[in-house]
């Protein structure tokens, strides 16, 4: 497991959320995806789960977690992924940043389940990853919050521009798929 904490974009403050981490774990083909949010979320509009989810687009204007997946540093494509809490998805290929914009052919439909209670949200992503081009990938997580005046803060492992952009390149980290020997390394790693 992976644990990333994200930050709050000062573009808008957090009015609701305290805290905001992800966890990354990996399973043969199966990548799982856990983000956590902390805080008053009495303030925050989350979707209702839906049960026949579906590809949906302009996913990140309420409440969404996203992902986004480079195969490396020297390849200008990408792919982003949105979860609702409602289940509903969308998944995005790109040529370079911002541009070349196609809808991201999935075999498997990513798998969506949340929980909440007033001081907690976690919402799980399931996604095969077996098709795509992992060696050396440069990952993003990040989050949309919409509170209940419809305001937005947006969440990610860090922010190069004054405007919020979970594309921008700066905005990757570098991320291995090679599980450590459980004996050698610590099984959680914290990354802020």
């Amino acid at each position: 497991m992976v644990t990333y904490k994200l930050v709050n974009h000062p573009s808008e403050p957090a009015k609701f959320v305290r805290n905001f981490f992800v966890d990354l774990f990996l399973q043969e083909n199966r990548l799982s995806i856990f983000y956590r949010i902390y805080g008053d979320l009495t303030g925050i509009l989350i979707p209702d789960r839906l049960d026949n989810p579906d590809r949906r687009d302009s996913l990140w204007m309420q409440t969404c977690c996203e992902f986004f997946l480079r195969p490396s540093d020297s390849c200008s494509d990408y792919r982003e992924f949105n979860f609702s809490p409602s289940r509903n998805w969308a998944s995005y290929n790109f040529t370079a940043y911002r541009s070349g914009m196609s809808l991201a052919e999935m075999e498997t439909p990513p798998q969506i389940n949340s929980t909440r209670s007033s001081n907690e949200f976690i919402l799980m992503a399931d996604l095969d990853i077996s098709g795509l081009d992992t060696e050396r990938p440069l990952i993003s997580v990040c989050g949309v919050i919409e509170t209940l005046d419809h305001t937005r803060s947006y969440w990610a492992l860090s922010h190069p521009n004054k405007q919020p952009d979970f594309h921008h390149a700066e905005g990757f980290v570098e991320f291995s798929w090679k599980r450590p020997n459980p004996y050698s390394y610590p099984l959680h790693t914290y990354h802020s």
